[in-house]
């Protein structure tokens, strides 16, 4: 501990100015659209101030909301970009191992599974707003030698559990009407009958060519899975965290696709239990063969439902300059 500090205070005698007190984690915000999952809606010092002086007290505060359809739940929330001439007040609790400020909200902090935050979604139809929360850190600003100044980009990370799901209704036609569409290049009908608003996005569609065999039909459906949260898929939000036992688990999870009744997965296509994994982040495209056993005499309509859980965090970060208080 001390010899970290040593360290850093040398750092900060051989230049005028640092950057995020010796870290160097990039600058990014998280720019989740509102109605797509929590939204970070506040992140700052208090005193609501860019400068600090050496060992003044300072509070951050985070304010985070549900602004999605679904429920979010296992939310927790961390703290980065602080070193470790920041010292936690007297009244914070730290991790033992590494000197880590925990938040004062007992819910908020990562070792408290159990304990942590669930926030209901918006009720649009009744004014309601989805819930929300606040998490704050207490801190003393680093000692910092006549003259010289220190910068830092604290980030806010939020982490949380969601799900987003998406149920299509596809047309069965009879064989004529299906030859008339596949003579056009197009797929089967489909149409959305439901779909949650969250960070990851669900998209379904059909394909040409269809291809009948006596009486059974088959058909190609696509499903593009897209991140549009601005944040990070994980598996779960406690395996979201960089520092979790056994290592993060970033951008895969689990897509579940459940097929009605008198259909089926064609062999060595899909099995409805997809292991996702998304591309840089942001995302992935999957082709399933499906097989019906009976092509229809009159226009009929099934539903497939598409079903993904899944860990999610996102950051906020503000620009803070701790100054010699002589």
């Amino acid at each position: 501990m001390i010899r970290k500090k040593n360290i850093c205070l040398a750092f900060i005698l051989l230049s005028l100015i640092i950057t995020s007190g010796c870290l160097t984690d990039d600058i990014f915000d998280s720019e989740t659209p509102v109605g797509y999952g929590i939204v970070i809606e506040a992140f700052r010092a208090d005193p609501d101030l860019s400068e600090v002086y050496s060992n003044e007290e300072v509070t951050f505060v985070l304010k985070f909301r549900n602004t999605g359809s679904v429920k979010a739940e296992n939310c927790f929330a961390e703290l980065l970009g602080l070193d470790q001439l920041w010292e936690g007040r007297g009244d914070t609790r730290k991790n033992p191992r590494n000197q880590e400020v925990f938040p004062y909200e007992k819910e908020c902090q990562y070792d408290q599974r159990g304990n942590w935050i669930t926030l209901l979604p918006p009720d649009p139809s009744s004014g309601i707003e989805g819930g929300d929360k606040i998490c704050t850190w207490g801190y003393t600003a680093p000692d910092v030698p006549s003259g010289l100044y220190a910068d830092y980009v604290p980030r806010a990370r939020v982490f949380y559990d969601y799900k987003s799901f998406l149920i299509k209704t596809v047309t069965l036609l009879p064989t004529e009407e299906l030859k008339l569409i596949q003579n056009q290049g197009k797929g089967l009908p489909v149409e959305t009958i439901s779909e949650s608003k969250s960070p990851v996005s669900l998209s379904m569609e059909t394909i040409s060519p269809i291809r009948t065999y006596g009486d059974t039909l088959t058909f190609s459906m696509v499903i593009n899975i897209e991140n549009i949260g601005g944040g990070t898929v994980c598996a779960d939000s406690e395996r979201c965290r960089k520092y979790t036992e056994g290592g993060a688990l970033w951008n895969q999870f689990k897509l579940y696709i459940e097929l009605p009744e008198g259909m089926a997965f064609e062999p060595g296509s899909c099995t409805g239990d997809e292991d996702i994994f998304l591309v840089m982040g942001k995302s992935q495209t999957i082709s399933c063969k499906i097989r019906i056993n009976s092509i229809p005499d009159r226009v009929i309509q099934r539903n497939i439902m598409l079903t993904a859980e899944y860990g999610y965090f996102i950051d906020k970060t503000i620009g803070i300059r701790a100054l010699s208080s002589g």
